[in-house]
């Protein structure tokens, strides 16, 4: 995201725009972990490559994980 958002972005703009960099990060962290995402189901919550990629979304996204968009859902049901 090179631009920052203003007050002419809308709600929905800055959710896709969050999802996206969310998208981007758990696919970065599963790299670097070497898993795929079937791994995150079945690694135990206090896994380190589990714990670093909520960490990691926590600190460079913006989205709320009480939030409505899927990519949270889904990173609630297996993080």
């Amino acid at each position: 995201m090179s631009e920052r958002m203003g007050a002419e972005h809308y709600g929905e703009e800055r959710a896709e725009t969050a999802e996206a960099l969310a998208e981007l990060i758990i696919a970065e962290e599963l790299k670097l972990g070497r898993w795929q995402e079937a791994d995150l189901k079945t690694r135990p919550k206090g896994d380190p490559v589990k714990v670093a990629l909520a960490e990691r979304l926590r600190a460079e996204t913006t989205m709320t994980v009480g939030g409505s968009p899927s990519v949270w859902r889904w990173a609630r049901a297996v993080i």
